[in-house]
């Protein structure tokens, strides 16, 4: 499990302890395998304090544990969403193969922000907030995250778009499926910002019935 949490492209975990193809239905994937860089990693950074201390009280769970996750469908997207949506997966990786977490950060919602420290499980902010105090470290090489496909890009009902994302480190492959919601960064810009994920790869599905958010 250790490695599915380094590997997710929710996992803030990654720094600090120190997921360009788009497609719809119907049409065919590409694949690129690119490794996105550091440099591309140019949103501002999220400004502390991080987290206002208000718990979200159900925040999207990285990983089900009700049986197998079924990505919920939606409507295809238009080219401006689905370049928009590229944009903002491929720089999040970028800012985690930066170790960058404030700007990392920055391309998630407020809610999702609020759901990383909510929980039992959520993340110590003053931990958070001391590790960004130390400054970006980047990753080592064999935790690089590669981005090799953002598939089945869809617009959901309640307004989000959906997207399957594989990513790669070393020779570990990961599936998630992604929500992403319209929003505003630090610097007052609008685009759409991550605001969940789940992971679908077979290592992380359980038995039982199928896990469905609407």
């Amino acid at each position: 499990m250790k490695r599915r949490r380094r590997a997710a492209i929710a996992a803030i975990g990654i720094t600090i302890g120190a997921s360009s193809v788009i497609s719809s239905p119907g049409r065919a994937a590409s694949q690129f395998d690119a490794t996105p860089q550091p440099v591309e990693c140019t949103v501002a950074p999220l400004p502390m304090p991080i987290w206002n201390g208000v718990e979200i009280a159900e925040p999207t769970a990285p990983v089900s544990i009700a049986g197998p996750f079924v990505p919920p469908t939606g409507k295809p997207v238009d080219d401006a969403t689905r370049s928009s949506v590229r944009s903002t997966i491929a720089e999040s990786i970028a800012c985690q193969n930066a170790g960058d977490l404030a700007r990392t950060l920055a391309l998630f919602t407020p809610d999702a922000v609020r759901g990383f420290f909510s929980g039992p499980r959520g993340f110590d902010a003053n931990a958070v907030e001391a590790t960004i105090a130390a400054g970006p470290v980047p990753a080592e090489t064999d935790r690089v995250v590669e981005l090799s496909v953002i598939a089945d890009v869809v617009l959901l009902g309640d307004g989000r778009v959906g997207a399957t994302v594989t990513t790669a480190v070393e020779d570990q492959t990961y599936v998630d499926f992604l929500f992403l919601a319209q929003g505003s960064t630090p610097d007052g810009g609008s685009r759409w910002l991550i605001d969940g994920s789940v992971a679908i790869d077979s290592q992380t599905q359980v038995e039982g019935g199928a896990t469905e958010i609407p």
